[in-house]
């Protein structure tokens, strides 16, 4: 069977994974790169694109962006219902079994990246296998690593945030032990949690990187602690300000609204990485034609790092005006799951790869700090932001004087009883935080120190001078 599995893992890994994106990469160039290709030789010959040829492009653009999602989707349906069924058991690491649920796992991860808060995400887990009861529900499925369809059930009512880790498969080097993973009706997995298997009571509310493995929370059906929040590592339960109160089933007007708005949001994300660079390498080209030969080269030289900074500033202006014209600033306030605010507001996260070049061009360097307040954040001179690859509440942001913030997980938001909570971050002057998480409503006094790995939650404040670490954080001098 050793042979026979290796046999598998070639075709799967090396022949449908290598198949899929080779179709993902042919959709881009029939769809998207050749009208691009185009559009630069019209620009650089001196003509303007009419405005039906840059319709048709972002038409073309967002078509392309759905047909590679419908792509992953029906890759991943035809793979899992194909496949043999992969039950939980213990299998031999060389088996078959063991090869087609780790690929399983890896085209379930592409599924979730392609289609994550999607209102449609629930029709493809259930035709993927997973069992989701009732099929249509209240599910906001964000994005679960280290899943297998095969061993995963999902209730309605339920709530996962990005980048949580499951733990399907455990790995030794002559066995793979697959263990069920059932989350029942009202839980709620915080961003970078980890999920362990196990059958996950009702109500239950696993807070931000909480890893409840550590701890008996959550793994049992006790009726007499619903509902159940637990937080930390090792967790430790915290108090619930109210009962679970699940939202009505969705309208058909609700369904509509957030299915185009999602679908379209992600679309036009990727219009400007095609359309700004079009015109910018167009124009350079031909101003390279209009100038005199002891010129060009002295052009050619200059013209790579100016057209990388405009089309960095490019973006970052169309992402300026997106979050004052169509989000505006967001205030310390309550939104049920289903209000128009909420889609907008994570319409920023969707359109983040616009702003994160300038973000990574000038990370750790105050240059930063102005981009941060007109974003909506409040920072102090002298302060330094590193590595800020993720979007957040920047409006709940208040950083003070000569901070040093580095890589940094914020959580200014939360969804409580499935209601979105926005809450302010305070950051003292003076005080030092490194890879860590803050969750709205903490507070770090002036001068503080967090030690990385550690966790502020809501309501928390840390004292001035002093260091902290730990999750729950304590003070350790």
């Amino acid at each position: 069977e050793s042979a026979w599995a290796s046999v598998v893992e070639w075709l799967l890994w090396g022949g449908v994974r290598v198949a899929r994106k080779a179709l993902k990469l042919a959709i881009s160039i029939y769809l998207v790169w050749l009208t691009v290709y185009q559009g630069v030789f019209m620009v650089a010959a001196g003509e303007l694109p009419s405005g039906a040829f840059l319709l048709d492009l972002m038409l073309r653009i967002c078509l392309a962006r759905w047909l590679k999602s419908l792509s992953t989707g029906v890759t991943a349906v035809i793979v899992c219902r194909c496949l043999p069924r992969v039950k939980p058991g213990t299998y031999a690491r060389c088996s078959i079994s063991a090869v087609v649920a780790e690929f399983k796992i890896d085209v379930f991860e592409g599924v979730q990246k392609a289609m994550a808060s999607s209102p449609f995400l629930s029709y493809w887990l259930y035709a993927m296998g997973v069992e989701v009861y009732p099929l249509v529900g209240n599910l906001e499925f964000g994005r679960m690593n280290d899943i297998l369809p095969d061993a995963f059930a999902i209730a309605a009512c339920n709530s996962s945030g990005e980048n949580s880790n499951g733990h399907s498969l455990d790995i030794t080097q002559e066995a793979v032990v697959i263990r069920q993973t059932t989350l029942t009706e009202g839980c709620f997995v915080g961003n970078n949690a980890f999920v362990p298997p196990g059958v996950y009571q009702k109500d239950l509310m696993l807070g931000v990187a909480t890893n409840p493995a550590q701890g008996s929370y959550g793994l049992y059906d006790d009726t007499s602690k619903r509902p159940l929040t637990v937080f930390g590592n090792p967790p430790v339960q915290i108090s619930r300000v109210a009962e679970t109160a699940h939202e009505a089933q969705p309208t058909f007007l609700n369904f509509i609204f957030r299915s185009v708005f999602v679908e379209l949001a992600r679309g036009v994300a990727r219009i400007p990485f095609y359309v700004v660079p079009m015109f910018l390498v167009g124009s350079s080209v031909y101003a390279h034609r209009q100038l005199h030969l002891e010129f060009q080269t002295l052009f050619l030289l200059a013209a790579p790092p100016l057209i990388l900074w405009a089309t960095v500033a490019i973006w970052f202006v169309l992402f300026l005006c997106v979050k004052w014209l169509v989000v505006g600033r967001a205030t310390e306030s309550t939104y049920v799951t289903r209000d128009p605010f909420v889609q907008q507001n994570f319409l920023m996260w969707r359109l983040w790869s616009w702003a994160l070049p300038i973000f990574s061009l000038l990370g750790g360097t105050t240059a930063l700090n102005p981009v941060l307040r007109v974003l909506g954040a409040h920072v102090g001179e002298g302060t330094l932001v590193l590595n800020q690859r993720r979007y957040f509440d920047m409006d709940m942001l208040h950083i003070g004087t000569n901070a040093v913030v580095n890589t940094i997980k914020w959580q200014l938001h939360t969804f409580e009883d499935s209601v979105l909570k926005l809450y302010p971050a305070r950051i003292g002057d003076g005080a030092l935080v490194s890879h860590s998480t803050i969750v709205g409503g903490a507070s770090i006094g002036d001068g503080a120190t967090l030690l990385p790995g550690s966790c502020v939650m809501k309501g928390e404040e840390l004292a001035d001078w002093k260091i902290y670490s730990g999750s729950p954080v304590a003070p350790i001098s």
